[in-house]
């Protein structure tokens, strides 16, 4: 009631309280409102704290499984990972004079099938040659023979041949090198008209044709593999229109793409940051999935004014500047304060080095020509 009366009608009568001075009044207010006030929930019968009895040993467990896991997070250099494997993707020191190991070929079916498998009657009895092939094909093939369901061979229809299927199985072979490399053609039926690489029985690499005949490379990082065994499957199990496959020229390869270093700078720089070489190598492979989530900004549409999206490192130049607790983060750098997370988009952001910086930015003055701030 006090409370509701103003400056101006306290020194009045209408408010059933005696006049008082405005210097009165002002005094008695700043008492009243620099109290603190607490709220307390009402229980009656006590059900709030007999749930929360009741939810104790859930949040002993809770507290236990969570402390385990700050406790495993806290003994992997995950900062150090994360920035590296960042490093290395995005600043990719040269390979020149970098050895690497040979290729490995594992068939690429000049004398017939080997020691493959067959199944089936879609590949038929031995490989098919330049001649016996499509016109489009044999551009691709690396050398003069090529597996191949597509049977065109004299005295084969090409429904007839669509309608066979079968399988080709290779030999068990060891994985000593990062990457399998081999050309493919046919039909994109996943998993009808595909080749496999099998490891521990399951399936860990599946590619298919695009409905082309002429082959294209398909390569597969291996590198987490390495040392294991693995085998290769050249499905044809499909009837239909595009029932068929090819493939030739399977090949083991250190020598990876542009975008990627090669094993032993990674190997060199894990052991500069004392990281271990595998684990960095995966960080280094996955990198680009952990930069491809969906960014938190948009593309401009017309008539939009960009005010800033802070995506230069000194965009911070062009504002006001209090304390030392923001900094400009490129989309990829990792924070660690509170849940470990990966930025996905530019941003200034005051918690890089921790909670306990304070600080302020104000951005430069602009004119408001539009309806809403984004």
């Amino acid at each position: 009631a006090f409370l509701g009366a103003t400056v101006s009608c306290a020194r009045c009568h209408d408010h059933k309280f005696d006049a008082i001075t405005q210097a009165d009044w002002t005094g008695l207010s700043a008492i009243i409102r620099s109290t603190r006030r607490v709220l307390r929930p009402q229980d009656p019968g006590g059900k709030i704290a007999s749930k929360l009895d009741e939810m104790a040993p859930l949040r002993h467990k809770l507290t236990e499984v969570t402390r385990q896991g700050m406790e495993i997070q806290q003994s992997r250099p995950l900062a150090k990972l994360a920035r590296t494997a960042r490093q290395l993707r995005h600043q990719i020191p040269s390979s020149e004079g970098v050895e690497v190991a040979p290729e490995i070929l594992l068939t690429s079916f000049e004398d017939g099938w080997g020691e493959w498998l067959g199944e089936g009657d879609a590949f038929g009895e031995k490989p098919h040659s330049l001649e016996q092939l499509l016109d489009e094909q044999p551009a691709e093939v690396k050398g003069q023979h090529a597996a191949n369901s597509h049977d065109r061979r004299p005295g084969t229809e090409g429904k007839e041949s669509d309608a066979r299927k079968g399988k080709l199985i290779s030999p068990t072979f060891l994985i000593d090198r990062d990457y399998l490399l081999f050309m493919i053609g046919g039909g994109d039926h996943a998993g009808r008209t595909c080749v496999n690489l099998i490891i521990d029985e399951e399936v860990a690499y599946s590619a298919t044709g695009r409905k082309h005949n002429r082959m294209h490379e398909v390569r597969w990082d291996v590198g987490r593999w390495r040392g294991q065994e693995a085998r290769i499957e050249v499905i044809d199990d499909h009837d239909g229109g595009w029932g068929n496959i090819s493939c030739d020229h399977f090949l083991l390869s250190d020598q990876s793409p542009e975008e990627m270093p090669v094993r032993s700078l990674i190997d060199q720089v894990a052991q500069e940051q004392q990281l271990d070489g595998d684990e960095l190598r995966e960080w280094v492979r996955l990198w680009p999935v952990l930069e491809s989530r969906e960014a938190t900004t948009g593309p401009l549409r017309d008539g939009d004014l960009l005010l800033e999206d802070f995506s230069r490192t000194d965009s911070l130049d062009d504002w006001t500047v209090v304390g030392d607790a923001f900094e400009v983060l490129p989309v990829g750098e990792v924070v660690l304060i509170g849940r470990p997370r990966i930025i996905d988009a530019p941003c200034a952001h005051s918690a890089v080095h921790g909670r306990g910086l304070v600080g302020s930015i104000l951005s430069r003055n602009f004119t408001i020509e539009h309806r809403f701030l984004h």
